[in-house]
């Protein structure tokens, strides 16, 4: 991670039904200290929500985030891609491999726009 600009971090997920922000906060709280630690910091932490208009639900996943936002260690963005509730049952690995680069391009299209 540089110093520079913001770095993004996607969490993929199927844990049960949650409120917004459950997981992911959850998450980001244990990522919190070993952050700290690695990059001899302090992070506040802010939930936020983006909404987002699109041509696919591709960028659903963006929805939520949480910022972790430091005035000297990088700036680290953590979303979720919640995707239990898409399922019917069974995926194979071509569907699989095709969410992946659905998500992958949507999060290069949002931080680097061309």
């Amino acid at each position: 991670m540089s110093g520079k600009g913001r770095t993004a971090m996607l969490v993929i997920h199927g844990i049960g039904q949650q409120n917004p922000f459950e997981t992911l906060d959850s998450f980001t709280q244990g990522l919190l200290p070993a952050a700290s630690i690695l990059f001899n910091c302090k992070y506040d932490l802010f939930h936020r929500q983006v909404g987002r208009k699109g041509m696919s639900d591709w960028e659903s996943w963006q929805q939520y985030y949480v910022a972790m936002d430091s005035r000297t260690g990088p700036q680290i963005d953590v979303y979720e891609h919640y995707w239990a509730y898409r399922m019917t049952g069974k995926a194979t690995l071509a569907d699989i491999s095709d969410w992946l680069k659905g998500a992958s391009r949507v999060a290069r299209e949002d931080y680097n726009p061309a």
